[in-house]
C-alpha cells in the first residue's frame, strides 16, 4: 500500500472508527480483529498510520501555539513609544474593542494592552 493509501477520507474514518472502538472495548487487537473479521496486519497498518497522523497533528498544534513574547520595557526608545503611542491613540478614537483593532493591525493584543496601560500611566510627549 502506497503513502496515499491512508489519505483517503472514507477509508480513513472507517478505520479510524475502528481503532476507536478496539481502544474502548478493552479486548486485545487480535481478539478485535477476528470478532469483526478484520484483517490483523491491515488493522496494526491503519493503527499505526493513524498514530503517526494524530502525533504529526499534535506536533503542528505544538508550532502553531502562539508564544507571547515579552513586552519591550526598553521605555527610552522613542520609536517603540511613538509607534505604540500611535496605535494606543488610534484604538482610542476607533471606538472598536482592543481586540479587534489588534486583529485588523497584525499587531498583539497583548501588547497593545500592556502600552494603553503604560502611556496611560505615564503620558509621553513625542513629536
Amino acid at each position: 500500500m502506497g503513502a496515499r493509501y491512508f489519505e483517503h477520507k472514507a477509508r480513513r474514518a472507517w478505520w479510524a472508527t475502528h481503532v476507536e472502538a478496539w481502544r474502548r472495548s478493552g479486548v486485545t487487537r487480535t481478539e478485535y480483529c477476528r470478532l469483526h473479521r478484520l484483517t490483523k496486519s491491515t488493522f496494526d497498518r491503519w493503527l499505526s498510520a493513524l498514530n503517526s497522523l494524530e502525533s504529526a497533528r499534535e506536533e503542528g498544534r505544538k508550532r502553531r501555539k502562539r508564544t507571547r513574547e515579552p513586552v519591550s520595557t526598553d521605555e527610552r526608545n522613542k520609536a517603540i513609544q511613538a509607534f505604540w503611542a500611535m496605535h494606543v491613540e488610534a484604538l482610542s478614537w476607533s471606538g472598536v474593542s482592543a481586540k479587534d483593532y489588534a486583529a485588523a493591525h497584525h499587531i498583539s493584543v497583548y501588547t497593545l494592552r500592556t502600552w494603553r496601560a503604560r502611556l496611560d500611566a505615564n503620558p509621553v510627549q513625542i513629536d
